[in-house]
């Protein structure tokens, strides 16, 4: 009989193996390569060479050792409830259960459907399954008493070879990566020549790009997307969210050197204008005058400038709009089938360095309400081009700047797993999960997707390396904190949140009318039909919708068409509530009240008639704002 010997603890510090070690010996940590996921404690962790169900195996599931002590039992038992529960006819306190379904376990434990949880730290470790595999392996041995039957029931698994471009920041690139990535602005793209790719891509974005809608981010993530494509090299970003660049005596606040620099030596040895810099603008002609795009002389002067630290000081009010944006529990208002552009809540074609507050009506209800203003705030710092939708997209600081808001939007949507968006929307013209463009595709289902723009960033060819400073907020943590400190849509925030429910009313689909109208909007208890704000408790407030007026011709033009904006051009209206929270918090789900009037005649229209009309009917939704 052959009896094995208890298990070697071939033990390594830490909560996984110490891969491709020869002490841990784990032929599955050698290619599955490093471990995708960290766990707090120094808890031992090791991988058996011989393990048996009695010793080792059975306590992966009753008693999972990478976790603390003092949760281990109680974290085993709830995860056998939960498999007994959910009518699996599987119970992983049996020999003979998991003996059974060995294969089935195993391929639930290294894709991480299993065990059910939603804490990523239960996962099972690298270590434990190469010990599980292994105890598959040598015949599910019960005890050190029954014989080793070698058998290959589970192959070492191989990862698929998975090429990332890794974005990385702007100050930690070497003399060779940033000459790289000049090179291929100034060869591929043509910075400096009329007639290029790189006079294409500022069109697209000035023809093409979706704003202030829920498609704005993963539009832009695309477009990165198919840039990089484009010079097979990946974009560095620009951390304006970095602690640093709010000290204006810090030397990395400002516009980065890179941008400033007047030239570089390209790959075949030549010295040439630096393309971050000098780069055709619309057409050779920038907003400001001269060839190429321009910023602010404050931003090329540096610290010499009498403006600079007002300047860099602005940076402080952008960092607390986009802490305040990755604290939002919401994504944003769904997309709109009725247009190919979507459902936009506001339509700000140009920027300053200091947005206004009631410019973004939806900045205290969701994610993309809020973190537009900080990103139309980041391009009017630069200017002028940069502030300006028709020529932004003709700055190389574009790119950089982009990629660092794609950074921070990956974060966000990463620490909201439970996220939902209008997935199938078309992001317009990028097909192939946006690597390629085509301008005449009739097929709808031929464009990338929001969906797909939301996946994560590897499953999309890239990843981002760390920042060379600390952020503003500590982004590593964003999901840690989230679960502990953000409430969903419609709940109330934990103690000692910064954040309090507040409700508020939502008119969708809001296109341009004939007439002119106001609704007034009151809880759905309401005692009084008073518009009074002063004297009626039960008023909300009171939404005008003004008259473009008949279409009439006028030097061949239709006006009242061009006043609207695009043909059936749709928009959102947002009133707040805070003022009858108490109100609306005790009616529950009942609709709320509205009294619409025609301006022109000031008759009251029929509730019958007005339910009819798109962007008439107010929807209550419960946000959060920062008291």
């Amino acid at each position: 009989m052959n009896l094995a010997p208890q298990c070697p603890a071939a033990q390594t510090k830490g909560r996984r193996a110490n891969v491709g070690s020869k002490a841990a010996g784990c032929p599955f940590a050698r290619t599955r390569g490093v471990a995708s996921s960290t766990f707090s404690g120094s808890v031992q962790s090791f991988i058996c060479t011989n393990p048996t169900w009695d010793d080792q195996i059975s306590k992966l599931f009753s008693a999972p050792y990478w976790l603390e002590e003092p949760e281990r039992s109680k974290v085993g038992q709830s995860w056998i409830r939960a498999m007994k529960h959910w009518g699996v006819d599987l119970d992983l306190e049996k020999y003979d259960d998991v003996k059974q379904k060995a294969t089935s376990i195993y391929r639930h434990m290294i894709s991480r459907s299993m065990p059910l949880t939603d804490d990523p730290n239960h996962y099972f470790p690298d270590d434990a399954i190469e010990t599980y595999r292994l105890w598959v392996n040598q015949g599910c041995r019960k005890s050190l008493h029954d014989i080793t039957v070698p058998g290959d029931v589970i192959p070492v698994p191989e990862e698929s070879k998975v090429a990332l471009r890794i974005r990385k920041d702007l100050r930690n690139l070497t003399p060779q990566e940033l000459q790289t990535y000049r090179a291929q602005l100034d060869d591929v793209l043509g910075t400096g020549r009329l007639h290029s790719k790189w006079q294409e891509l500022g069109l697209l974005h000035a023809e093409w790009c979706l704003h202030y809608q829920e498609a704005t981010f993963p539009w832009h993530r695309a477009y990165l997307r198919y840039v990089e494509e484009l010079i097979d090299c990946p974009i560095p970003y620009w951390n304006g969210f970095a602690v640093d660049t709010s000290d204006p005596e810090s030397p990395y606040a400002g516009l980065p050197k890179e941008f400033l620099e007047e030239t570089y030596i390209h790959p075949d040895g030549t010295t040439r204008p630096n393309p971050m810099k000098y780069a055709l603008s619309l057409n050779g002609q920038s907003k400001a005058g001269g060839e190429f795009t321009t910023r602010y002389k404050v931003l090329e002067d540096g610290p010499s400038s009498p403006d600079w630290v007002g300047k860099i000081n602005l940076f402080k009010k952008y960092h607390e709009q986009v802490k305040a944006a990755m604290e939002k529990p919401t994504f944003s208002v769904p997309m709109s089938y009725n247009s190919p552009f979507g459902l936009p809540w506001a339509n700000l074609p140009a920027f300053t360095d200091d947005q206004a507050d009631d410019l973004y009506p939806l900045r205290e209800l969701n994610f993309d309400g809020a973190f537009e203003q900080p990103h139309d705030n980041y391009h009017g710092w630069v200017g002028p081009d940069m502030a300006d939708n028709a020529y932004t997209g003709f700055d190389p600081v574009f790119l950089s700047m982009h990629a660092n808001l794609d950074r921070l939007f990956e974060v966000y949507i990463r620490a909201h797993p439970e996220q939902t968006y209008t997935a199938n929307f078309p992001l317009r013209p990028f097909t192939t999960l946006g690597s390629t463009i085509d301008y005449s595709e009739s097929r709808e289902f031929m464009y990338a997707t929001i969906g797909d723009m939301t996946k994560s960033t590897q499953a999309l060819g890239y990843m981002y390396a760390p920042p060379a400073a600390a952020d503003f907020l500590d982004l590593r943590t964003m999901r840690q904190q989230i679960q502990k400190t953000a409430c969903p849509m419609g709940y109330k925030a934990q103690p000692g949140s910064p954040e309090v429910k507040t409700p508020y009313v939502l008119f969708t689909d809001v296109k341009c009318t004939k007439e002119s109208y106001q609704i007034d909007v009151f809880t759905p208890k309401a005692a009084s039909l008073s518009p009074d704000p002063v004297e009626n408790p039960y008023f909300i407030g009171r939404l005008t919708l003004l008259a473009m007026g008949p279409e009439e011709v006028v030097n061949g033009k239709q006006c009242a068409k061009d006043r609207c904006g695009a043909p059936q051009q749709r928009t959102v209206r947002i009133l707040e509530a805070n003022c009858v929270r108490d109100a609306l918090e005790n009616a529950g789900e009942k609709e709320l009240i509205q009294v619409v009037t025609d301006l022109q005649t000031g008759e009251v229209v029929a509730e019958s008639q007005w339910r009819q009309w798109p962007g008439f009917v107010g929807k209550l939704m419960w946000g959060t704002k920062r008291m």
